[in-house]
């Protein structure tokens, strides 16, 4: 796999990959991480769990790599891939006790808006038996028309997600422990040019159960 190491991009082996994530109690992968800043501060909070950040954007992800470089965390991974091209090493690897994908864009977003069976077989096989799934994730037609149209999602309604989204995410792979509404003044909202922030979101959490 291709990881962001400050301005460099260096090369992690299989071998390599389970020899570091062995080192620790448990392993996180935050998936869609953006800018980092995610794995960075939770590297830093909790030094026996190792965080992997995955997204296509390596340049977005050179700040918190260096970050960590210069803290010399050994326990912050940022990894170039996406949901639609995991490394080899990731995929079916089923072993992150936590996969958390945090205010998803683009792609990614669809993924989660309009679920596949292919999509949930991937996330799945991230993560080891009992391992959780959190997703934070929303959108407003009436704010980012041009996004929402060119990625055909559907008005996101309470009832949509619970006839859509979670009874898909049940249906094969995932067992939801609970869901709501949230609304987080994040800088999301700067991002996407609305002046006013406070946005609202939904949190779904589930788990992997026993096959």
């Amino acid at each position: 796999m291709k990881v962001v190491k400050g301005n460099k991009i260096e090369e992690l082996g299989a071998a390599e990959f389970e020899k570091l994530a062995s080192e620790f109690e448990k392993v996180v992968v935050d998936l869609g991480t953006g800018d980092g800043k995610f794995v960075y501060k939770n590297a830093l909070e909790n030094p026996k769990t190792l965080f992997v950040g995955v997204d296509p954007a390596k340049h977005q992800m050179g700040t918190s790599s260096k970050k960590a470089n210069r803290k010399k965390l050994n326990n912050a991974l940022f990894v170039i891939g996406s949901l639609e091209q995991l490394p080899e090493e990731l995929l079916d690897w089923g072993h992150a006790s936590a996969l958390y994908i945090n205010y998803p864009w683009g792609t990614l977003l669809q993924a989660i808006a309009k679920p596949t069976d292919a999509v949930l077989e991937t996330l799945s096989g991230l993560l080891e038996t009992s391992g959780k799934l959190e997703i934070i994730f929303g959108y407003e037609q009436e704010k980012e028309p041009g996004e929402t149209q060119r990625l055909e999602l559907p008005e996101l309604t309470q009832e949509y997600i619970e006839e859509n989204i979670i009874k898909t995410f049940e249906q094969k792979f995932f067992k939801l422990e609970k869901w709501g509404k949230i609304a987080e003044n994040t800088s999301w909202g700067r991002r996407l040019g609305v002046k006013n922030n406070k946005r609202e979101f939904f949190k779904l959490c589930f788990i992997k159960p026993q096959t």
